[in-house]
């Protein structure tokens, strides 16, 4: 299946996809086939964790898998909350959320090291949202954007579908540098909000530190369902 194409279940949103995010398709090298959720705000799964949801993005997911994708993922990192249940919807391996890296990366740096999680609305993260994906234990230290103008205007309300990727990239960048300031001793950082993941390379050059998202973590669920003969030397 070396084109086998990844699925993505999709917020009902208008804002620009640049880059980077995970709904614009020269992201990757490989298809992606959208399905978007109509009425899913980001109000409704980030601020309200509205549970009439589940239904409608399970239906969207079946669709995908009928559709022949190889696998599904999904254009929000809140939700991270369904993936039981959206993963016991479809045949094929779903991945919902960046935060599923959350055990893996907490692992990799070592016990004693917190893991930085970049997230839309620090004050909607819960910890059903961690307890979801297994990381209930990990130590992490979280930052949000929802207090930052363009993410909010742009992303949290849709008050207009321009984005400002430089403004979008200041604000990024702002409350990395005082969540870093705050915690020295962080270890990695994972992104759970996909519209943040077009300044990953700008978050690394800024900490250092492995930086880990929802592209990362498609890319390598990618490379699973499409793996091929080593050479052989004579």
């Amino acid at each position: 299946m070396t084109d086998a194409p990844i699925g993505v279940l999709c917020l009902d949103t208008s804002f620009e996809k640049i880059p980077g995010h995970i709904r614009n398709p020269g992201t990757f090298d490989f298809p992606v086939v959208y399905r978007v959720v109509r009425g899913a705000s980001p109000r409704r799964l980030v601020r309200e964790a509205d549970p009439t949801l589940l239904e409608p993005f399970v239906q969207a997911a079946r669709e995908l898998a009928a559709d022949g994708v190889a696998g599904i993922t999904g254009a929000c990192g809140f939700l991270a909350l369904f993936q039981a249940e959206l993963a016991a919807a479809v045949s094929v391996p779903l991945w919902s959320s960046s935060l599923l890296q959350l055990p893996l990366v907490h692992r990799m740096v070592g016990p004693e090291r917190p893991v930085g999680l970049l997230v839309a609305d620090e004050a909607a993260l819960t910890p059903r949202h961690l307890t979801a994906v297994g990381a209930a234990s990990v130590p992490v230290r979280v930052t949000g954007m929802a207090d930052q103008p363009e993410f909010r205007e742009v992303m949290l309300e849709g008050r207009r579908d321009a984005l400002d990727a430089d403004r979008l990239e200041r604000e990024v960048l702002g409350r990395v540098d005082r969540l870093a300031e705050t915690h020295p001793d962080l270890g990695a950082l994972v992104i759970e909000c996909t519209d943040l993941v077009p300044f990953a390379h700008a978050i690394q050059a800024r900490l250092g530190l492995p930086v880990f998202d929802i592209v990362t973590l498609t890319n390598m669920l990618h490379a699973t369902l499409t793996r091929r003969p080593y050479a052989r030397r004579p």
